[in-house]
């Protein structure tokens, strides 16, 4: 059975929405306790942790489809990530943070069912369900980026080190 959404996108006319969404999932990145530089594998460890299973990846998967794919199966303990191993590793991660969007917004049900009616791979994002992931998997991977990209020189000084953190997880969000 597929757990409660973590993180619940807004309705699709609601205004601002996805600036809804992405003050949403920072308000859960952070309830989570992942810090932008951690990576994406701590953003899975502490998404499995808050659920109480496990999110196991798979990233040798060789699927029989053209280009890059990835897809998440609920297992009786978890969860399942598969991930393409024709890809670059950035692509991975990307592809990574795509398929635990869907288990942040409860959606691997409904991403599995437009997998076999054929909207999953087209390359458009007309569906919202993969609209959002795809939002939310860049939204993480920028933040990620932003902040490896803004981090600061290490601190001695306790309070300097305290500043600093709360500048480079300013920046990430900006």
């Amino acid at each position: 059975m597929q757990d409660p959404p973590l993180l619940i996108a807004p309705a699709a006319k609601v205004p601002c929405r996805y600036m809804l969404l992405r003050r949403r999932l920072a308000q859960l990145l952070r309830q989570l306790g992942v810090e932008a530089t951690d990576g994406p594998d701590a953003v899975i460890g502490a998404l499995a942790r808050r659920l109480g299973c496990e999110i196991e990846i798979d990233r040798n998967h060789l699927f029989a489809v053209p280009g890059y794919f990835g897809a998440t199966a609920i297992t009786p303990r978890g969860y399942l990530i598969l991930v393409q191993v024709n890809t670059s590793p950035e692509h991975q991660a990307h592809i990574v943070m795509h398929e635990s969007a869907h288990i942040m917004l409860g959606t691997t049900n409904e991403a599995a069912e437009s997998l076999f009616r054929g909207t999953h791979r087209t390359g458009s994002y007309d569906n919202p369900l993969e609209r959002d992931a795809e939002f939310v998997a860049r939204t993480i991977s920028t933040w990620m980026g932003a902040a490896r990209d803004a981090r600061l020189t290490a601190q001695t000084d306790e309070r300097a080190a305290r500043l600093a953190r709360s500048l480079e997880d300013r920046i990430a969000w900006s």
